[in-house]
Order: C-alpha cells, then sequence, then structure tokens
C-alpha cells in the first residue's frame, strides 16, 4: 500500500468517525469522497467503517448499556430497529443503486438541515414528557424505529433524525440521544458484520485500506461522540443544521 492509498483510508476514517456520530451525514459525505479520490467506498465498505463507529459508541455510552439488561427498555430498543432492519434487508441492492447519488445526497443534507434546526428550537421552547431511556414509551420508541427508516437515505444521518425523532416524540435531548446511540448499536453490528461477510464472499475493496480507515474511525468516532454528548441541547443541532444547508450549497456550486 502507497502512501497516499494510506493518506487516503485516514482520511475516509476520519471522516466516518466524525459525521457517524455528529448529525452531519456520514454515509453523504463518504459517498462523495469516493468521487474526488481513488478510495473505493461503495456502500458497502461504508457499512463496513461502521464497526470502528460502533467501537467509539459503546466506550462512550457504556454507561447506559445498562438498558439492554433491562427487559422492559431492551424490548423498546429491538422495537424501535425493526422498521429500518427490514427496509434495508429487503431493499439493500435499490438503496445503494438509487439512492446514492450526489443528487440525494444533496438535497438530504439540505432538507434536514433545516429539520435539525427546527427541532432544537422545539426542544428549548417546551419541557420534556420523559428525561431517561429506561422511561422511554413504545410510541415514541416506534417514533426513532421510522425515523431510522430514513436514515437509510445516504445524506440524512441517523444520529441527527433519531436524535431529533425523540425530541419531538417529547423525550429530552439528553434521552433522546442516548437512545439514538442505543438503537443503533444492533444496527451498525449487523450492518458492518454482514458487510464483512459479503466482502470475504466476493472481494472487492482493499482489506488494508479499509482496516486503517476502521480504526481512525474508531478514533475520531470517541471524540465526536462526547462532543455531541457534551453540547446536545445547547445549539449542537442547529450547529450542523447550517453546516449541513452551507455544504449542501458548496456541492451545488461545486459539482454542477
Amino acid at each position: 500500500m502507497v502512501v497516499s492509498e494510506i493518506l487516503q483510508s485516514v482520511l475516509a476514517g476520519i471522516i466516518q468517525g466524525i459525521t457517524e456520530l455528529l448529525p452531519v451525514s456520514s454515509s453523504g459525505h463518504l459517498l462523495l469522497l469516493s468521487e474526488t479520490i481513488s478510495i473505493d467506498l461503495s456502500l458497502t465498505g461504508i457499512a463496513i467503517l461502521h464497526l470502528g463507529t460502533l467501537i467509539a459508541i459503546l466506550i462512550v455510552f457504556r454507561e447506559s448499556l445498562v438498558n439492554y439488561f433491562r427487559l422492559d427498555t431492551a424490548f423498546k430498543i429491538g422495537l424501535s430497529i425493526v422498521p429500518a432492519g427490514l427496509i434495508g434487508l429487503l431493499f439493500e441492492e435499490t438503496i445503494e443503486r438509487s439512492l446514492g447519488t450526489p443528487v440525494i445526497i444533496t438535497f438530504s443534507l439540505f432538507v434536514w438541515g433545516i429539520v435539525l434546526i427546527l427541532v432544537d428550537r422545539l426542544g428549548k421552547s417546551r419541557t420534556s414528557t420523559t428525561e431517561t431511556v429506561s422511561t422511554i414509551s413504545i410510541k415514541q420508541a416506534l417514533s426513532v424505529g421510522f425515523a431510522q427508516v430514513l436514515a437509510l437515505i445516504p445524506g440524512t444521518s441517523r444520529s441527527g433524525i433519531t436524535t431529533a425523532a425523540g425530541i419531538v416524540s417529547g423525550l429530552s435531548p439528553q434521552a433522546a440521544l442516548s437512545f439514538s446511540f442505543l438503537s443503533g448499536i444492533p444496527l451498525l453490528a449487523g450492518t458492518g458484520l454482514y458487510s464483512v461477510y459479503e466482502e470475504v464472499k466476493n472481494p472487492s475493496i482493499d482489506v488494508g485500506q479499509l482496516i486503517i480507515a476502521t480504526a481512525v474511525a474508531a478514533v475520531t468516532g470517541i471524540v465526536a461522540a462526547y462532543i455531541f454528548k457534551k453540547f446536545i441541547g445547547k445549539g449542537i443541532l442547529t450547529a450542523s443544521g447550517i453546516y449541513r444547508i452551507v455544504i449542501s450549497i458548496v456541492l451545488v456550486i461545486a459539482v454542477w
């Protein structure tokens, strides 16, 4: 592996680690990155990189993992992953072929950027009905679950849309963020491991590049997760929304 390939892998890992856990869309950034440099990052490669950010989530939200051992809360976490899990399995090829385009990515970045800003204002203007993950209702869990379906569209941001859905359903910003990441653990693990299996069967991506990128994603993901956790409810959704709008405008100018 030449130096340029190593640098590209590091760059991909940094972008994955930061943008997967902050609400700015990892798949959108990585798919656009693959358009500009030679690293081969199909949605399969991106899914494998999710294993790096999964490690970051397990470290940063380790205290919240106790909820998996509480039967009622574990059931609600499981319920929240069913919609996206089913849609992802049934329409994987369609998603990769039809939705991972620069047009869809740019549109998603812009639209959901506006949504994040509005949800941040909503969260600050009303009192939350649910302050902890352990008291989340089935209705709130399903709200997050259906939001994860939208996150299958590149450019949306799973962490952003699920946190926003949690806040809209009445969760406090901290509870919404925690439940968002808890519900993301099975999906990230499932898609990552399944993509590793597919890659082993039909190799198409440089293994060395993926290993480096995944390791870097884990390290940068820890930093990003701590930032999101610290500043949720303090304007980070608005800042992320503005960033998404700006980058979508830049992409329109630069690409089209």
